[in-house]
């Protein structure tokens, strides 16, 4: 390219850059009018060949995110399911040094991101988004709603509830922590708020809980998160015990699951329940995309075959004792102590309100 080329080149990628991007003629060797803002217009004589590469570079929609002092992600446009109005969405971020993406789902279903059975099948959908897609390095399981990551199940569906209906919620419950638990990429669970009950399930099926701390600032308080099933006469499945054993401690999971104790951010890091604390939601995010995209630098086939063997103990014990836990936890919901409970626990939670 001669020298005058390229300074008419320079020239119009400072353009691009500063402006909107403008209509430019397809025909070589066309004037352009450049105009915005009321401007004055200019003319300028755009070789052919320059002006191909004009019209083939599109201006970034928004500056990527610095994660890093090496690493940057960019939002995928092109990959969404239905819309953030969505009471659970998923989104996939490009990685810009590696190939593939990190999925996020959002859960956005206020006031606590409470789960029924229409909840719980959306949920498994966007497991589903993410799980199909083999580009899939690494994913976060977030919330939307300010102070909750997740209040667990609307226990209200407990009531007067068939054997047939529980049956269903039951298994979809467990094939979301199955499945999310099973997938061959690490997983993180940005918890931003109180994780109770379900909600922590899920977060326990991710290998990493990221949480923010109860004392930062602008975070509203005190956060608690723990099994709390007890309290209304549920006990807790052979499944999760093993799995909140491996998370802490035999000695732990005993003194913490008998009494349906709560924790917060600094007692659940503590225990070994929350890998890591920040000072902040935005602080917390951007650490995860960081943690993320470095594994996502790890060659994605040894990896993956290496975390399928690493859990793959733990799943089979899971599935070993599958049948015998519908029906040992159906009993529980049935109870006429259980109801009792459950009711007695939604007259203080509609007293608060």
């Amino acid at each position: 390219m001669r020298l005058a080329q390229k300074r008419v080149y320079m020239k119009l990628m400072m353009r691009l850059l500063l402006l909107p991007l403008l209509p430019i003629p397809t025909n070589q060797g066309e004037m352009m009018n450049a105009k915005h803002a009321g401007a004055t217009s200019t003319k300028m004589h755009i070789p052919g060949n320059i002006l191909k590469a004009a019209v083939a570079y599109q201006v970034p929609r928004s500056i990527p995110a610095t994660v890093g002092p090496t690493l940057v992600c960019r939002l995928s446009t092109t990959k969404k399911r239905a819309n953030r109005d969505q009471p659970f969405y998923v989104t996939f971020q490009e990685l810009s040094h590696s190939p593939g993406c990190i999925a996020t789902i959002t859960m956005n279903n206020p006031r606590a991101n409470t789960f029924d059975q229409q909840s719980l099948d959306a949920l498994n959908d966007a497991v589903s988004e993410a799980e199909a897609n083999k580009r899939v390095r690494g994913l976060v399981l977030e919330s939307a709603v300010a102070g909750f990551f997740s209040g667990g199940f609307n226990l209200s569906v407990f009531q007067q509830i068939t054997d047939a209906e529980f049956t269903r919620l039951w298994a979809v419950s467990k094939a979301i922590f199955r499945r999310i638990h099973a997938l061959p990429v690490p997983s993180v669970a940005a918890i931003n708020g109180h994780a109770l009950g379900l909600g922590f399930v899920f977060a326990m099926a991710c290998q990493f809980r990221y949480m923010v701390r109860s004392d930062a600032q602008g975070s509203g308080g005190k956060k608690l998160v723990g099994l709390n099933e007890v309290t209304v006469g549920l006990p807790i499945p052979e499944w999760l015990v093993l799995r909140f054993r491996d998370l802490t401690t035999p000695r732990t999971a005993e003194d913490l699951l008998a009494t349906g104790a709560m924790l917060s951010a600094s007692s659940a890091h503590g225990s070994g329940l929350v890998d890591r604390l920040f000072s902040s939601s935005a602080e917390m995010h951007t650490a995860i995309v960081a943690d993320l995209s470095r594994r996502a630098m790890v060659p994605h086939e040894a990896q993956k075959q290496t975390i399928a063997l690493l859990r793959s103990d733990y799943l089979s014990r899971f599935d070993a004792c599958n049948e015998r836990d519908n029906r040992f936890f159906w009993d529980a919901v049935s109870s006429t102590s259980t109801q009792q409970a459950i009711e007695g626990a939604l007259a203080k939670l509609k007293a608060r309100k």
